[in-house]
């Protein structure tokens, strides 16, 4: 069962690949899907070991400023 608060979303995004998966079989073209589910926000951990793409993307390209700046 999907989540009743997020169900129009979820279902948006199942659509999406399963649209991507018909493009494949049908065409044989070569779809990815990226669904960054979990974005960032108040509370987020920008841990490497344990933070979601978006955080650690924002963590990385934070820390090779901070490099950039020392040098």
């Amino acid at each position: 069962m999907l989540e009743p608060t997020n169900e129009p979303y979820a279902i948006a995004k199942i659509v999406g690949v399963k649209m991507c998966e018909s493009y494949h079989k049908q065409y044989k073209l070569n779809y990815k899907c990226l669904m960054p589910c979990n974005a960032y926000g108040l509370n987020d951990s920008y841990d490497p070991l344990k933070s979601h793409f978006f955080s650690a993307l924002i963590k990385k390209i934070v820390d090779a400023i901070r490099f950039r700046q020392k040098k």
